[in-house]
């Protein structure tokens, strides 16, 4: 099970139907990840030993909980499942390059 989740930026940068959760075995883990190679937030599964981007392919992700990431690593939960947490902070906009960018739970649930 997961949750859906949105991230939105000050200059217009708007992704959605990211995904946060996995399955209960451990086996598929979904996370928002930066993909460097065609600059979109995408979902990857981090459980996998190398993740991937599902558009280009490309191998060059990093997860949104990575502090480079993110100005501020001290800041409380935005949106949380079971133990992984996107903080309410300013993260890395790979549109406008600042660090402007914001996640909120969509409200929708998958399984």
């Amino acid at each position: 099970m997961g949750l859906g989740v949105n991230a939105t930026c000050d200059c217009g940068y708007f992704e959605s139907d990211l995904s946060l959760g996995g399955n209960m075995d451990g086996t598929c883990m979904l996370f928002p990840a930066l993909c460097r190679q065609c600059g979109r937030i995408v979902t990857v599964d981090v459980a996998q030993q190398s993740a991937s981007c599902p558009f280009c392919r490309g191998s060059d992700v990093v997860r949104y909980d990575a502090p480079s990431l993110s100005a501020d690593t001290k800041a409380g939960e935005a949106v949380q499942w079971g133990a992984d947490v996107l903080r309410d902070s300013a993260y890395f906009c790979p549109k406008c390059g600042e660090y402007n960018l914001g996640f909120a739970g969509s409200g929708d649930f998958f399984d």
